[in-house]
């Protein structure tokens, strides 16, 4: 039987990853440039790297400025440029050689999530300080400040991009429009706790959310009204919810360790429940045929699990030393890259459940999040160390170390064109960094808390989850916050579907959900795992 850190193949060969090695602390956040040949990180450690995906080598010197961990990290749509978020309660904008605009400081608390909108025009950011701020990715300018009476747990931004919702701790969801910074309707109140999760369907009809009730629904996206509710069958919280790309299913995870598919229109449980781990669920990616997903097992593996049946279809050997806390498709479907708090970042083959390379070591802290480039060349890790690194996809090798948060970074998201990252941190700042240069673009400040997710999805929206218990929805340009959802305990992290036809969440609460956009319905089951979910991709 392998050791703990070999994985043997079915030929009986054996594996060793090979890490990114450069970040001192745990990396919290990572993200691919939109091109996939690099990989931006935060760390613990309060720098980001910029790595190259296909070498693991790191590209230039880490990017310094934040003086808290660096929680997440997001590229622009052309890749040029990073945003970090960082418990310095700062979100910075970086150019990946040079610095051009940061810190961003309007939040007075650690922002928890940042994100790019589809033009990479704009970047929005939500905080524990109950404030979701829509930036001007190239001046740094704070243009559309959103506040909520509560808490923001998750913050999505619609399928247009010309809404943004947000959950939160009062128990309620808000929509707004992002050129007007109005609410589209009354805040949507049914949950009778915190809203930890909201997801569209693809088409941006539906909209579901979860919360610490346990409970499902799903909203007509349009006139705010529900469609079907409360959908029950978790027993703890849900923390994240993600539609499948023809919106048939909702998938939904849960505190309670399980995860369940149901049909966001009949609002029936189609399978589930799923029990995947006895411990905390911390990750979530959907394969790119939409049939598929893959999920952070006991014993430290990663599970593919088929979303139709619900049933397990593969098991990929344990490498890591450690508890998973992220994980990421590659485009292509081909490949899974994990982070861990064993600090390294694994490259395996889903077709072989192999390793593809060797341990990638670097971060010197918990790796938190881990992202492919857009064309998955690169891989950008994220940690507790504070930097942000970017590798070599097809090598391993360290290609740039991006430094400047002060505190852990959480969470990433990468530019449509792998040109930016935001990252967000627990200084509770989102920043933005050019990935081929490392350079801070923006850091953008305005959150009561630390940013727990940035996840960029459509032009003009942005959505952030933070520990403040929201998630809201943003227009970038306006930035108007289109929707508020309240959750009862902080949300980590949630993330699109490819297509944008469905989020899923993950909450402190154990839980992973996934909805339908539009309908807001549930896809899939609840998923518990008994402790917070961490990370989310789609």
């Amino acid at each position: 039987m392998p050791s703990s850190d070999t994985c043997s193949d079915s030929e009986g060969s054996t594996h060793t990853p090979k890490p990114f090695e450069g970040h001192t602390d745990t990396v919290h956040a990572v993200a691919y440039s939109p091109d996939g040949t690099k990989i931006a990180s935060g760390s613990y450690d309060n720098t980001i790297r910029i790595w190259d995906s296909h070498t693991g080598m790191q590209i230039g010197n880490p990017l310094e400025g934040h003086y808290r961990e660096v929680y997440a990290v997001a590229f622009s749509p052309d890749g040029r440029r990073l945003a970090s978020g960082s418990g310095d309660n700062s979100v910075r904008i970086w150019d990946t050689l040079v610095t051009v605009l940061g810190p961003l400081k309007e939040h007075a608390k650690s922002v928890w999530w940042v994100e790019y909108s589809p033009s990479g025009q704009f970047i929005a950011s939500a905080s524990l300080d109950r404030f979701v701020r829509i930036w001007d990715a190239n001046s740094g300018e704070c243009v559309h400040t959103l506040e909520h009476p509560a808490g923001v747990n998750e913050a999505i931004l619609s399928p247009s991009g010309h809404h943004i919702t947000s959950a939160c701790d009062d128990k309620m969801i808000r929509v707004w429009n992002v050129a007007s910074q109005a609410l589209i309707f009354p805040p949507l109140a049914a949950h009778k706790s915190e809203v930890w999760a909201v997801s569209y369907s693809p088409d941006g009809r539906l909209l579901a959310s979860g919360s610490q009730d346990c409970t499902i629904f799903v909203w007509d996206a349009e006139t705010g009204k529900i469609r079907k509710g409360p959908l029950k069958g978790h027993k703890l919280a849900v923390s994240d919810l993600a539609f499948t790309s023809d919106r048939q299913m909702l998938i939904s995870v849960s505190n309670d360790r399980s995860v369940r598919a149901w049909d966001p229109v009949a609002g029936d449980c189609l399978w589930g429940p799923i029990i995947i781990t006895p411990w905390w669920a911390t990750s979530l990616a959907w394969l790119p045929d939409g049939e598929h997903f893959a999920s952070e097992g006991s014993g430290f593996t990663i599970k593919i699990w088929n979303a139709i049946t619900g049933k397990e279809k593969k098991d990929i050997c344990a490498h890591h030393t450690n508890y998973i806390l992220s994980i990421d498709i590659s485009p292509d479907g081909s490949k899974i890259v994990s982070g861990s708090r064993d600090q390294t970042v694994c490259l395996w083959d889903v077709a072989t459940k192999k390793l593809a390379m060797d341990l990638i070591k670097g971060h010197t802290n918990e790796v938190n999040a881990v992202k492919f480039t857009p064309d998955g060349s690169h891989v950008v890790s994220v940690g507790d160390d504070r930097t942000i690194r970017v590798w070599d996809a097809q090598t391993g090798t360290l290609l740039r170390v991006i430094e400047g948060h002060d505190a852990p970074i959480r969470t990433l998201s990468v530019s449509p064109d792998g040109l930016k990252v935001a990252t967000g941190s627990e200084d509770t700042s989102v920043r933005v960094w050019e990935t081929q240069t490392g350079s801070l673009i923006a850091g953008l400040y305005s959150h009561d808390g630390y940013v727990l997710s940035v996840c960029s999805l459509q032009a003009n929206e942005l959505i952030l989850a933070s520990n403040d218990k929201t998630v809201g929805i943003w227009d970038i340009k306006t930035g108007q916050l289109l929707r508020s959802l309240e959750n009862k305990s902080w949300v980590p992290v949630a993330a699109f579907s490819p297509d944008g036809t469905r989020i899923a969440s993950g909450t402190r609460d154990g839980y992973i959900r996934v909805w339908d956009t539009a309908s807001g319905n549930l896809l899939m089951g609840k998923v518990c795992f008994g402790s917070t979910s961490y990370s989310l991709t789609c």
